[in-house]
């Protein structure tokens, strides 16, 4: 997958909170959900979320997919 694609979290379904002590409600649809969680790759031990605003104003659920690049060893300053 692309980085510039995106990934919805399928059956998570964020909302602006009714009062200010909460940052966000969030419902699971859990059949969505499972079956989203499916389809994701076994082998990662976290799935991070973010929880965006689309240009209409309507917050949204994205796996957020950022890995870091290995550390070239041979590369490294002796300091």
């Amino acid at each position: 997958m692309s980085s510039e694609e995106k990934n919805f979290v399928g059956g998570f379904y964020p909302k602006e909170p009714k009062v200010d002590f909460i940052k966000c409600s969030i419902g699971i649809n859990r059949k969505e959900f499972i079956e989203w969680f499916k389809q994701q790759d076994p082998n990662e031990e976290w799935i991070n979320i973010d929880i965006k605003a689309g240009q209409s104003g309507k917050l949204y659920a994205e796996k957020n997919t950022w890995k870091p690049k290995p550390k070239d060893e041979g590369n490294v300053p002796p300091f």
